[in-house]
């Protein structure tokens, strides 16, 4: 009879607590990425080596979503917040050293593409559900590139300013439209062959570009636009970005042996376009990087 009771008083409590345990559930979508569940929203976090872009959001249930119904309208409110704040995120980032992408887009510029239909592509990598709460916490994904990312926009404005009508639009900057920092060059850690560039912005306050320029201190292009391939922009993006030089070898994009320069400057109204010196420019010349690394766009920038 003791035995008997222990086991009615177990299963009560296990009946008790059993909503207390199914009240949060986790749905991991993509665990290639090796997320974990989500805790709150955050800011965009860009990952250039994967090219994709990660996004936090929330969103809930209304009581008029009964049942297993909830969940899944949770999730499409969350999405639809992570879309809302990736257009002002993806809106103020630089497509070039003059323009950024939300400009790009609002005016006629490049008018078949809009920002809602860049975002739509967003999906769910890994979400925290809380059946009480009815609330639905998301870690949503956007690709930078492949059709219709903003590396196929950036495609795009590469081909208009190849154009005959994109030369004007490419400007050669004066030294006061510069920004110099003078700073030591980089030690080689080869001789080469090259296998890529690598350039280091770091403590020039530089941000992601999707198209940025290669100038000398002429203000002329030395590279970034003619002769670039732009099926391979769409597929790969022009460039990539990492904090420091070991995230850029493990990416594996510039090689195991790349070439590294320090800049010695930002150029343009937005600070997109890198200044070079002349002993770098021709060292880029003497390895044919526009023929080899540059036309693969094995390129990795460090930034801070």
């Amino acid at each position: 009879m003791r035995n008997m009771l222990a086991v009615l008083v177990w299963c009560v409590l296990a009946l008790a607590l059993a909503p207390a345990f199914a009240a949060v559930q986790v749905t991991v979508y993509e665990p290639r990425y090796g997320l974990s569940a989500p805790t709150g929203p955050a800011e965009p976090v860009a990952d250039w080596s994967r090219g994709v872009l990660f996004i936090t959001a929330e969103g809930r249930a209304p009581s008029t979503a009964a049942g297993t119904r909830a969940p899944a309208v949770a999730r499409q409110a969350a999405l639809a917040a992570a879309r809302a704040r990736l257009a002002d995120y993806l809106g103020a980032m630089k497509l070039t050293g003059f323009v950024t992408l939300g400009d790009a887009l609002a005016t006629t510029l490049l008018p078949t593409v809009s920002m809602e239909a860049l975002c739509a592509p967003v999906r769910p990598v890994v979400e925290r559900y809380d059946t009480g709460a009815r609330a639905c916490i998301v870690i949503a994904a956007l690709p930078l590139t492949g059709p219709g990312s903003p590396s196929d926009v950036a495609a795009r404005m590469l081909a208009l300013l190849q154009g005959p009508d994109g030369k004007g639009m490419r400007p050669v900057y004066t030294a006061q439209q510069m920004t110099l920092r003078p700073r030591a060059p980089l030690h080689q850690v080869s001789s080469g062959p090259y296998s890529g560039l690598v350039l280091d912005c770091r403590g020039l306050g530089y941000t992601p570009v999707f198209i940025p320029r290669l100038v000398g201190q002429d203000g002329a292009e030395v590279w970034g636009v003619t002769g670039v391939n732009l099926a391979l922009v769409k597929e790969k993006g022009l460039v990539a970005y990492a904090p420091d030089l070991k995230v850029a070898l493990l990416s594996g994009r510039a090689g195991n042996v790349p070439l590294l320069i320090r800049p010695l400057g930002t150029a343009g109204p937005l600070r997109g376009d890198l200044v070079l010196r002349a002993e770098d420019i021709t060292a880029l010349r003497d390895e044919h990087a526009a023929e080899t690394f540059l036309a693969t766009l094995s390129l990795m920038i460090l930034i801070d």
